[in-house]
């Protein structure tokens, strides 16, 4: 009995030191333990780090507040677009003009109103290269198709398909709210918004058609292409007719409209104590939206080019993608007046200019909640001098990071930046639950997002 008395004590103080190392893991960050598949060696400073001061709590939670604004408002690209091309004072940042001004100088570009490049002029001329910061806007969606209304079994139903990687089986039963954009033949456009608004209704994907719930099985499962949603009951042409009295989107704009169905509801904190935010599109723009306010009241070491781009999740190639990004480095390269002899970019200048650059590639690949964000490992020979780079910006600022060190294959985006010969680094910061329609991210990473960018904007030369 006593040496069973004393296994039973030993175990509870096992299950004490148990207890005590995860707790000291949690509150201290990488640098206690690194979670699976993360080196945390190299992590210079704990997680705790961004709490030293009050100031610093203040500018967290100021900051978070900002962010869930932003996530609840900008549910497509075109939205995201217009909210990041103004100031956090909401003033507009002025277009790039012929002759840009002095270091600290914020200039913007857009294509189609999908793609955005924000452009800070640096202390260094331009021959010394730029930082580039890349960001994907383009969250998965349910995507309407053409002609996209119609019946069955006297349910009115929208036909969808899937605009990016999207975790179908969790968008079943979620209300979904309607979003899209209208070019009219006047010249005009209109933005469509249905579902959250205070008396909107919304729609929803059944985890079963409703044609089919009278001879529902025991085991159910849909496919890609049940995924539609209910519009409404009965005929087509009522359900019409009310879409365009009581929201301006006619049947006939069904054909040529850029309609998608997004989840309904704002963004929200989660916990008592706000550590969390629960919302829809996380992987895709909160390095965007971090990356674009890193450039705010800061004179860049280089010429920094912000460009978040809307079409990560096809192909990257169009001019809302890697076209754009590389269009718009030739006109800052013009505005600065690094031009050939007929006044165009001057190509040869271009490829220089490139080979000095960095190229941050924002590409989610995993990491643990309320570590730091994640430093990715290029699968190249230009690895090592990038990632130094980079780890001396976030040493001066004091920055928690991990380190991945699973091989990730790199979305188009980053495979393909690669190819213009420059430094290239993948970051991140792990989100919980991508492609559903709710993920959720840490308030502490991504305020450690926003300071690793300006981190990299301030000391990158």
């Amino acid at each position: 009995m006593r040496l069973f008395g004393r296994v039973r004590a030993n175990q509870r103080l096992v299950s004490i030191v148990v207890g005590v190392v995860v707790a000291s893991t949690l509150l201290g960050g990488c640098a206690s333990r690194p979670p699976t598949g993360v080196r945390g060696a190299l992590v210079p400073t704990p997680i705790a780090a961004l709490f030293d001061t009050a100031k610093n709590r203040t500018e967290l939670d100021r900051f978070a507040k900002a962010y869930v604004d932003f996530v609840t408002a900008a549910k497509t690209e075109r939205l995201v677009v217009h909210r990041l091309s103004r100031r956090a004072d909401k003033a507009p940042v002025a277009p790039l003009p012929a002759r840009a001004g002095g270091p600290g100088s914020l200039y913007a570009l857009s294509s189609r109103g999908k793609a955005l490049a924000l452009v800070a002029i640096g202390k260094r001329p331009i021959s010394a290269g730029l930082n580039v910061l890349m960001a994907s806007i383009d969250a998965p969606a349910l995507g309407l198709k053409q002609n996209a209304l119609y019946a069955k079994q006297r349910f009115a139903l929208f036909d969808t398909w899937f605009r990016g990687p999207l975790a179908e089986h969790r968008w079943l039963s979620v209300p979904l709210a309607l979003y899209g954009f209208v070019a009219r033949d006047a010249g005009d456009a209109a933005h469509i918004q249905v579902g959250d608004g205070p008396n909107d209704p919304v729609f929803v994907v059944p985890d079963l058609l409703p044609h089919l719930s009278a001879t529902a099985q025991a085991k159910r499962i849909i496919e890609p292409e049940e995924t539609d949603a209910i519009a409404g009951h009965g005929a087509v042409r009522k359900v019409a007719k009310m879409l365009a009295r009581r929201h301006g989107v006619r049947a006939d704009e069904f054909e040529h409209a850029e309609l998608s169905l997004v989840p309904a509801g704002p963004a929200r904190f989660i916990g008592v104590d706000r550590a969390f935010v629960a919302g829809y599109g996380h992987s895709a723009r909160a390095a965007a939206f971090a990356f674009v306010r890193a450039l705010e009241g800061v004179v860049p070491a280089r010429t920094t080019v912000v460009a978040l781009v809307g079409a990560a999740n096809g192909d990257a190639h169009g001019n809302v993608g890697l076209a754009f990004v590389r269009h718009a480095v030739g006109q800052v390269q013009l505005a600065l007046r690094e031009t050939g002899d007929a006044g165009e970019p001057d190509e040869p200048a271009l490829r220089r200019i490139l080979a000095r650059s960095l190229v941050v590639v924002a590409e989610p690949s995993g990491g643990a909640l309320a570590h730091g964000l994640v430093l990715n490992q290029v699968q190249d020979d230009g690895f090592p001098d990038a990632f130094q780079k980079v780890l001396g910006a976030f040493r001066r600022d004091r920055v928690p990071f991990q380190i991945s060190h699973k091989w990730v294959k790199w979305p188009v985006l980053a495979r393909e930046v690669t190819a213009w010969n420059v430094d290239a680094v993948g970051l991140s910061i792990p989100v919980s639950d991508v492609g559903a329609p709710i993920e959720m991210v840490s308030t502490v990473d991504l305020y450690g997002l926003f300071a690793a960018a300006r981190a990299i904007v301030r000391h990158v030369e």
